[in-house]
């Protein structure tokens, strides 16, 4: 992953690892924490995929069976193209007892966290003109004037941190003391 845009972390500390080793050795604890890691991390992808990414034809409901949409839940992200879902990767490097889940996406940031963008110039990428509708009349121009967009924090990676994690520490105990 390159420099992530937004990226969670879980890591084993090194002090922690000789303590809980004692006599067993670090290597025993070093295997544990690798297949610890590789099980919090698709906990955590499976728990952030499926609870905060509304698909757009989808009904998701809550745990009192109201439907929820971008409008009653705008905390969650309602799916276009999918191409925010899918940027979400995971990735382990064992030799740091680290385990590294998020996106490179530039915009996946000022989801999780809100934030503003200034007013700008928005020109076509493909041919010499935009072409959209407006009030049911086809509008075609060279370029639009972006009055800029205030974009509400919707916290899917913290909310997924927060829910996860008593059972992120439980997989890693578990995985650890298992090799001892």
């Amino acid at each position: 992953m390159a420099q992530a845009a937004l990226r969670l972390s879980v890591s084993v500390d090194d002090s922690s690892t000789r303590e809980i080793a004692g006599a067993k050795g670090k290597k025993a604890v070093g295997v544990g924490a690798v297949s610890g890691l590789h099980k919090c991390i698709a906990l955590v992808e499976r728990h952030h995929k499926r609870r905060e990414f509304i698909r757009g034809s989808k009904e998701l409901r809550d745990a009192e069976g109201r439907l929820l949409t971008a409008a009653t839940d705008p905390h969650r992200l309602t799916m276009r193209s999918g191409a925010l879902s899918r940027s979400y990767t995971r990735r382990i490097v064992e030799r740091e007892l680290a385990a590294y889940y998020g996106s490179d996406l530039e915009y996946a940031r000022i989801h999780e966290y809100g934030g503003t963008t200034r007013p700008h110039d928005i020109f076509p990428r493909h041919g010499k003109a935009l072409a959209f509708m407006v009030n049911g009349q086809s509008v075609v121009v060279k370029s639009v004037r972006h009055p800029g967009s205030k974009i509400p924090a919707r916290p899917g990676l913290l909310n997924t941190i927060n829910a996860t994690a008593n059972d992120v520490e439980k997989i890693m105990a578990g995985a650890v003391m298992e090799r001892l």
